[in-house]
């Protein structure tokens, strides 16, 4: 029915894409250090962000982790074996020293009526994740002096130290 696109003869309109700074080890120790101090769950909150940074894991995915997916004898952790991955595929990570320790640490201190890594402070009886650390985040990133960082900044961080240790 058209005869010829709205946008013909328009110039693209020039925009070039914000740099995004490079995270840190020491900014993700920061962050953590800072949740402790200025929110209620911090402790959480720093797990949650070490796991994320550690793993690759995506939001969503580390908060329906549960205890099941993670396997000390084979040393591999199980992201996304619920099914509900963004791409619908279960996928492994092996430990390393820091994500072995951190999850040996976490294990420590789990709720033992929660099958959940990251168990919601409100659940009551009924055993459910966290659903956000979003507000959180925002006090601890503030604190911080990190007002950009948000929770893909770890699964940025996690592929940059994968590159840099030589796997594809």
């Amino acid at each position: 029915w058209l005869k010829y696109l709205p946008t013909e003869n328009l110039r693209p309109l020039k925009w070039t894409a914000a740099k995004r700074s490079l995270v840190t080890a020491a900014d993700i120790d920061r962050l953590c250090a800072k949740a402790l101090a200025t929110t209620k769950n911090g402790r959480q909150l720093a797990d949650y962000l070490r796991l994320m940074a550690f793993t690759g894991a995506r939001r969503n995915e580390a908060l329906r982790l549960r205890w099941a997916d993670v396997d000390f004898e084979r040393s591999q952790i199980t992201i996304g074996a619920d099914g509900l991955a963004k791409n619908y595929e279960a996928r492994t990570v092996d430990f390393y020293p820091k994500l072995e320790a951190h999850l040996k640490e976490m294990f420590a201190r789990r709720q033992p009526d929660s099958q959940f890594l990251f168990p919601s402070p409100q659940r009551g009886k009924k055993d459910a994740p966290a659903k956000t650390f979003r507000e959180s985040l925002r006090l601890a990133r503030v604190a911080a002096g990190l007002p950009a960082f948000g929770f893909h900044d770890c699964r940025h961080f996690f592929i940059s130290f994968c590159v840099m240790s030589g796997i594809d």
